[in-house]
This record gives structure tokens, C-alpha cells and sequence, in this order.
């Protein structure tokens, strides 16, 4: 496994471009604006969970969504922790992605598809050359 994560880190760090890195400020940043969003008026974040209504599960599901959302977003955006960060999102994106579906909010659902595809892609490759994790030397 070690061996794998160390292959992916080379093959992350030997993008030339920025491109992969502005990516993943970008979607860092997108994550902790509909975090600040959602705790700015949790209602919008607990009507979207309205069909599931189950109380406790609700509030649980809603704090998750919040801290993920901006501490995951402060992580990608610095570079730090990038495939945990990563990691962390994608079940919540895959959330968004079957409530967008079933409400039929198309342009909704592209964003969390776009975002849920990039969050794959920094799963795999890593912060890149231009991340807090490529100075420390992390191979997470």
C-alpha cells in the first residue's frame, strides 16, 4: 500500500503545469463557501435532508456536512491532507449528487458532479508540487 500511495505522489508531483493546483484551490474554495453557506442558514441544509426526516440522523448528518465542508475546503485549498480531504467529501457529494437528481435541479446537479469528479481525481494524485503536503514531505 505504501508502495501505491508513493507511485501516486510521483505521478501527482509530475504535473509541470498549474492547472491541477489551481483545480484544487478552486474546489477548496467552492467546498468552503457551500460550507459557510450552509452554516450561515442551516434551514436550506436541513430542507434538502427533509424527505429523509429522521431527527437525530438529521442534526448528525448536517454537523458532518458542515465541518467537512470547511475544514475539508481549508484542507485542499492550503494542500494539506489532500486525499483525506478528498476522501471525506465524496460520500457527502455523492448525497448531493442523488438529492439533485431526484429534485431535478439540473445545473445543481453538473456542479456536484464536476466537484464529485475532481474530488476523485485529488484522491489519486495527491496536493501536487504546489501544496503544504509536498514541503512537509507527507505521503498521505
Amino acid at each position: 500500500m505504501r508502495d501505491l500511495i508513493k507511485k501516486l505522489n510521483k505521478y501527482g508531483n509530475s504535473f509541470r503545469a498549474f492547472e491541477p493546483n489551481i483545480a484544487r484551490v478552486l474546489v477548496g474554495i467552492f467546498i468552503f463557501y457551500k460550507g459557510a453557506t450552509f452554516l450561515q442558514d442551516k434551514n436550506i441544509l436541513v430542507e434538502l435532508l427533509r424527505p429523509a426526516d429522521s431527527g437525530l440522523t438529521e442534526m448528525i448528518v448536517v454537523h458532518y456536512v458542515l465541518m467537512a465542508h470547511l475544514v475539508g475546503g481549508l484542507f485542499l485549498i492550503s494542500g494539506f491532507l489532500t486525499r483525506i480531504a478528498s476522501l471525506i467529501q465524496i460520500p457527502i457529494l455523492l448525497g448531493a449528487i442523488i438529492i439533485n437528481f431526484q429534485n431535478e435541479t439540473t445545473d445543481q446537479l453538473i456542479i456536484s458532479v464536476l466537484i464529485f469528479t475532481f474530488l476523485l481525481f485529488f484522491t489519486v494524485i495527491g496536493s501536487g508540487k504546489y501544496a503544504v503536503d509536498y514541503n512537509m514531505k507527507l505521503e498521505i
